[in-house]
């Protein structure tokens, strides 16, 4: 879930929001008790003693859709484990999962509802393998299976992800709207390229990247781009930036904005 929250109010009542995804997209909850409970997303958030925002983005929609102060919300950014997402030797990994080493595979890590436009996915592939039959799309997490060539479906987001990552030639994210982004971050930390929408957190998260878009036709090029060793080679200097992101500093600043320090 999106929110997290007790339907008793204790003394102080601290909310923890990643995203308000199904208040924008109310079509995509299809199960009764998340319906109920995201009906109920409003009303609490608005008794909340204080609010934990996961990004500006989220904190932005948490004033723009309910209306709530800006003092109340505080911001404190999701963090990723260094010591399991770290470059690893890609010829390995992508043994470990069966894949080509001589392949070029574009990772995918979604479920199939609206806003994760997972539909692109597709037609991206279908651009690329029009150029280049070499190329293979991993299809990581839960929902609909992508279908056609080219497609390797490695069901839900398994444990060992990390590997995924490094498996990977490239992370292709077509959500259009996200909280944070984290397996954004997941991939930069293993050194893989990411290819995503300039929309929502994830500028938050991939600033000063060229490979954020406005628009998915530019994502094929961009693809293509970074099958190249010198745009890889640019891209961990990336590395310097998700040092900020580290889980070690994510538990420090909960608690202080827990405490009402900013």
């Amino acid at each position: 879930p999106a929110v997290y929250f007790r339907l008793k109010k204790p003394k102080k009542f601290i909310v923890t929001v990643h995203d308000l995804a199904p208040l924008v997209y109310p079509s995509e909850i299809t199960d009764v008790s998340m319906k109920i409970q995201f009906m109920l997303t409003p009303r609490a958030l608005k008794k909340a003693d204080r609010i934990i925002a996961i990004s500006e983005f989220t904190k932005e929609e948490v004033m723009r859709l309910l209306g709530i102060e800006e003092e109340k919300i505080s911001v404190v950014y999701q963090g990723v484990d260094h010591k399991r997402y770290k470059p690893m030797d890609k010829i390995e990994c992508k043994r470990k999962f069966g894949l080509n080493p001589e392949d070029r595979h574009v990772l995918v890590v979604s479920s199939s509802v609206e806003h994760k436009r997972l539909d692109l996915a597709r037609r991206i592939l279908d651009d690329l393998r029009a150029a280049r039959e070499d190329v293979k799309m991993i299809k990581a997490g839960y929902g609909e299976l992508l279908e056609g060539d080219g497609v390797i479906s490695v069901g839900g987001v398994p444990e060992e992800r990390m590997l995924l990552y490094n498996a990977a030639d490239v992370f292709l994210h077509t959500s259009e709207y996200e909280g944070f982004g984290l397996p954004v971050l997941e991939a930069m930390a293993c050194g893989t390229p990411v290819v995503a929408f300039k929309k929502a957190s994830i500028p938050e998260v991939f600033m000063h990247s060229p490979n954020l878009h406005e628009a998915h036709r530019l994502f094929a090029n961009a693809i293509n781009a970074e099958f190249m060793p010198a745009y890889t080679k640019e891209f961990n200097g990336f590395r310097r930036f998700i040092e900020a992101f580290k889980r070690a500093k994510e538990l420090p600043a909960y608690l202080k904005r827990q405490k009402g320090g900013g």
